[in-house]
């Protein structure tokens, strides 16, 4: 009998048989004869077979079918060509018996551990009407055998950030093996008491690692929390023109903002002027921006207010401008809303030019005067002559007005409530051979000065806190 002998192949069984035992062979469930090999054509001497195995089953296989071929029932001299029909037969049962018996079912891997969750929900904080820190709560159900890491960041919606809230990014990380583990998110929100809309913003998370995915937003609802404003009794503007554009205003809605005016802080004024100018003159509130001056002593001087304005934040050359206010009253008071050449800390006065949209001596409260200052060609100061405009009873204290200039290259008109009562035109100014200041750049300005040239010193009549109350500013220019 040919000398049985297998080896061990990838996906494959090789092992040398006689022909009598191919044909049987051929039978197995599974098994395809892939080659065969002999030495004449007569009698093949050589066979693979192939199955689908890992390689340690094939290697129990292979010696099972080697040990089945040494068996004594199949110990048939390989010169009898013809078999017998019992061997053809039987030979493929004692295979499968032999197969399934030596080739054990490969041990299970253990399952992989299911990856944790993002838990988030969308969630509301009430508005409040300062900053206000709200820890928003970030939870990831089960465990993970490694380090967690999840992206996040916010994004505007109805809510705008650094208006309505502070922008926030970064990644939160939880450690292997925790389970139903909480981090905070803190989110700062800008409160303010203007009545509005309930406004909201996203809160997206992204680039999940070891977790499952995690590219997902939850909506974060800013509640409104404040009453509406009062309606303050006067004359209004519309907030846009035909052919204009709006290029900076200030509602005073919401809170002083520094990043358009500048506060003075200060007791060294021109004019002979009595006030000590400062911060704590000066509030927002209710829609309104409040200028109070006050009989009281404080850095040598007897009386305080407050005086803003909008050099080197804001600063423009020709358009409209509209200041919604009421005035103040009383002896010795001069509220004023004017503008000044952005070159005055260069140049000086009065060669920077200045305009005086609304100026009011406090002792005629029915009266208010519109004026340019200029220096002339002979190099000293002129002003182009107060033009005034009065009414017979009503005092400017007692509601809102709306105070306005129109100014483009040839001149400056102005006007209250839309009515015009000044006009000046270059053409008309003694400026001889000296530059025309008002073909430059200007910035606003807003206060009420106490005593001075202009309206004389408070007297035993002047009623102290006196205010002056700003509902808007608003500048526009030609559109192009």
């Amino acid at each position: 009998m040919e000398n049985k002998c297998f080896t061990v192949r990838t996906k494959c069984v090789a092992v040398r048989t006689n022909q009598w035992n191919l044909q049987a062979v051929r039978h197995v469930p599974g098994f395809k004869v892939d080659s065969m090999r002999s030495d004449n054509r007569e009698i093949p001497k050589h066979m693979e077979i192939h199955h689908p195995m890992s390689r340690i089953r094939q290697m129990k296989v292979a010696a099972c079918f080697d040990l089945i071929l040494q068996r004594s029932i199949f110990s048939i001299d390989q010169d009898e060509y013809v078999q017998s029909m019992s061997i053809r037969i039987l030979f493929p049962f004692f295979f499968i018996l032999f197969f399934f018996g030596c080739a054990d079912k490969e041990p299970a891997l253990p399952a992989p551990t299911p990856l944790p969750k993002l838990v988030v929900a969308n969630a509301s904080f009430p508005e409040g009407n300062t900053q206000e820190v709200f820890m928003f709560p970030v939870q990831v159900s089960g465990s993970s055998d490694d380090l967690v890491h999840i992206g996040y960041e916010t994004r505007d919606g109805t809510a705008q950030a650094e208006r309505d809230y502070a922008p926030v990014w970064g990644e939160l990380s939880f450690g292997p093996g925790t389970v139903d583990t909480i981090h905070l998110i803190p989110i700062k929100f800008y409160g303010n008491i203007l009545s509005e809309e309930d406004e909201y913003f996203e809160l997206h998370f992204f680039n999940g690692k070891n977790i499952l995915p995690t590219d997902t937003s939850v909506t974060i609802t800013i509640l409104n929390d404040d009453e509406p404003f009062p309606e303050y009794p006067g004359y209004q503007t519309p907030p846009e023109y035909d052919g204009m554009e709006l290029i900076w205003q200030d509602e005073f809605d919401i809170a002083f903002y520094e990043s358009k005016w500048q506060v003075a802080e200060s007791g060294n004024w021109f004019n002979n002027e009595l006030q000590y100018y400062g911060r704590a003159n000066l509030e927002v509130g209710k829609g309104l921006l409040t200028i109070t001056a006050k009989e009281e002593n404080y850095a040598g001087h007897d009386y305080t207010s407050a005086r803003i304005y909008t050099q080197d934040k804001f600063e423009f050359r020709f358009g409209r401008v509209d200041i919604r206010a009421r005035m103040p009253e009383g002896k010795g008071i001069w509220p004023a809303l004017w503008m000044l050449g952005a070159n005055r800390n260069e140049i000086g006065w009065p060669e920077c030019g200045e305009v005086d949209i609304m100026e009011m001596r406090g002792s005629n409260p029915s009266r208010v005067c519109g004026t340019l200052h200029y220096q002339n060609g002979d190099g000293n100061h002129q002003n182009s002559g107060a033009q005034c405009f009065s009414y017979l009873s009503k005092k400017f204290s007692e509601e809102f007005h709306v105070f306005s200039i129109i100014w483009d290259e040839n001149g400056i008109s102005w006007y209250v409530n839309d009515l015009k009562f000044n006009e000046e035109k270059f053409e008309d100014l003694n400026l001889g051979n000296a530059p025309n200041p008002f073909q430059r750049e200007f910035y606003l300005l807003m206060n009420v000065a106490v005593g001075g040239n202009y309206d004389g010193d408070p007297d035993e009549s002047t009623v102290f806190p006196q205010k002056m109350e700003v509902d808007y500013v608003r500048v526009f220019q030609e559109k192009g």
